[in-house]
């Protein structure tokens, strides 16, 4: 899991591992590869580095520990030594608005140089975490492990796939307070081990003084709403499918809206076929290949329902 930099700096935390309920603020690259085929190796390894250098400074400056991840990822972790919980969640939470800040401004010189943005995803949970030096006879490092790493990685990567950022889980989020701003963006199955978790979006969060510090918009690949109808919207509250159906030929009842049922779907890696009407009005509402998952090349859906009744394909 995380650990710590090779570097001459005193150790981040105690070498003895200790069980401690950390809050972890994760970021990842999660589109290298594209990367990779638009500059040179030496220029995407800048280009990490630089992100990575600009995230390893805000969580710093924000009282967490820095550790590196195999690959563009690394990991702020707050509370290693103990700290009071819910003030390790706005810290985590503060240094993804400002990281968020601090990218903006990098892409921006980026631009300038005529430069492509890169894809950052990032998301923050917290719990229980196994925090000390570990590893192979040789090669010990301090590290992170356990269930707030885990969680933070897969919100990550769920952000990711909807094209949103930066995503919460509601223990870090209720944690924080009134002084995180965003709202309750959906649920998800993060992984087969880990039951339903509820996640919100980070949009800013409130200073000492009262002030909001929001976080700016940045892009994250394609749009989620690009490959849906016009009049289908991606607000959680509407529209809700009385029904789904499911791209391995099973049906899930709702009613659910796209992002909820999009989350329940995530961890079986999973797409939507197709859904069947607007519950609110009753008008028929058709989706084929959302765009949130990846996968389905099917040129139309084998069913759709329409009425209530299925109409078979591909159409």
């Amino acid at each position: 899991d995380a650990h710590a930099p090779d570097s001459e700096s005193p150790a981040p935390f105690e070498d003895v591992p200790l069980k401690r309920f950390v809050s972890v603020f994760y970021a990842t690259l999660p589109r290298l590869s594209d990367l990779l085929e638009s500059v040179t190796p030496i220029e995407a390894a800048d280009a990490v580095s630089d992100v990575v250098t600009l995230g390893a400074t805000v969580i710093q400056q924000h009282g967490g520990v820095f550790l590196r991840e195999e690959g563009a990822s690394f990991v702020g972790v707050f509370g290693v030594k103990g700290e009071e919980a819910a003030e390790c969640a706005k810290r985590a939470a503060q240094a993804a608005v400002v990281f968020r800040s601090e990218l903006k401004r990098y892409f921006e010189s980026r631009k300038v140089n005529g430069q492509k943005s890169l894809i950052v995803s990032s998301a923050v949970d917290m719990g229980h975490a196994l925090c000390g030096k570990m590893g192979a006879a040789g090669a010990m490092a301090h590290q992170v492990v356990g269930p707030a790493v885990e969680g933070a990685r897969s919100l990550a990567r769920l952000g990711a796939s909807l094209g949103r950022d930066t995503l919460l889980s509601e223990t870090a989020w209720n944690a924080g307070g009134d002084s995180l701003l965003g709202s309750k963006l959906g649920e998800a199955r993060l992984s087969s081990e880990m039951g339903i978790v509820v996640y919100y979006l980070l949009r800013g969060y409130r200073d000492q003084q009262g002030n909001h510090v929001e976080s700016p918009e940045l892009f994250m690949g394609a749009d989620p709403k690009a490959s849906l109808p016009q009049a289908l919207s991606l607000d959680p509250a509407l529209p809700r499918a009385a029904r789904w159906l499911v791209n391995n030929g099973s049906q899930i009842m709702g009613p659910l809206a796209v992002e909820q049922i999009s989350g329940l779907l995530f961890a079986q890696e999973l797409d939507l076929d197709c859904e069947c009407w607007d519950e609110a009005t009753g008008a028929p509402t058709v989706i084929r290949d959302c765009g949130i998952f990846s996968g389905s090349n099917d040129p139309g859906a084998t069913t759709w329902v329409y009425d209530g009744k299925q109409v078979h394909g591909p159409l």
